[in-house]
């Protein structure tokens, strides 16, 4: 599933052709491989095949025009395998910098951006992190996910604006934009332009309605994109 949307920036009318695209996640596999049924094979195989069916679908979003692309949280889906931690650390080194790298080479051969969020290491620990991959970039951008640590964890250090191309942007990971309400109008103050959100079964049954009201209260178009559902708004809450 893939939307496709052309947004004008609030401050000055300027237009960007965005995409949204969406997941399929299998929710199966959280009881079909975990724990003691963890398989080293499946896990790889599953995300394997599902990697290549995401870049192929930012790779249509690219040949319809999109100069951004949001795609939806748990991008590889190794959140989806509950190993034993010793295997879940194997299983995200050995997919982050082959996801990282796919997503950079996607960004400078299409000069699009791209947008997502993944496990990612930092140190020795797996954490959901937001990705922002731009042409020329050299590597991807991260922001780590707060609401993925307890609070006062020293890998907790904040939001921050990221410029793309001509904007300032902001990157909230799924429930960081519910939970750290501040935090996004600190952003809009600082002069954020755009809002990207990659989320997983964000804010629950209310989801458009919350995106709507976030767009309104911040003053800048949201795209959000989730599994199986996403969504893309102006400054003034209005579906595009």
């Amino acid at each position: 599933m893939m939307g496709q949307a052309t947004v004008a920036t609030h401050h000055d009318g300027s237009t960007w052709r965005v995409a949204v695209v969406t997941g399929e996640l299998d929710w199966s596999l959280r009881q079909r491989c975990s724990g003691a049924a963890y398989s080293e094979t499946v896990a790889h195989a599953w995300i394997g095949d599902y990697l290549a069916r995401q870049l192929a679908r930012l790779e249509a979003a690219a040949n319809e025009g999109a100069r951004l692309i949001v795609a939806q949280e748990y991008f590889a889906g190794t959140e989806l395998f509950t190993a034993p931690p010793a295997a879940r650390l194997t299983l995200v080194a050995h997919w982050q910098p082959r996801v990282l790298e796919a997503l950079q080479a996607l960004a400078d051969r299409r000069q699009v951006t791209v947008v997502c969020a993944m496990e990612c290491l930092h140190g020795d620990q797996p954490v959901e992190t937001g990705v922002i991959a731009q042409p020329g970039g050299g590597v991807p951008w991260l922001q780590i996910k707060q609401t993925a640590l307890p609070p006062g964890h020293p890998l907790a250090r904040g939001y921050q604006l990221q410029p793309v191309a001509e904007l300032k942007t902001g990157l909230f990971v799924c429930s960081d934009l519910t939970s750290f309400p501040e935090d996004p109008v600190a952003l809009a103050k600082a002069g954020m332009e755009v809002l990207f959100c990659p989320g997983c079964g964000f804010a629950g049954p209310h989801w458009e309605a919350f995106i709507q009201t976030r767009a309104i209260d911040l003053g800048v178009p949201i795209l959000h994109a989730d599994d199986h559902r996403a969504l893309v708004v102006d400054h003034l809450g209005r579906t595009i």
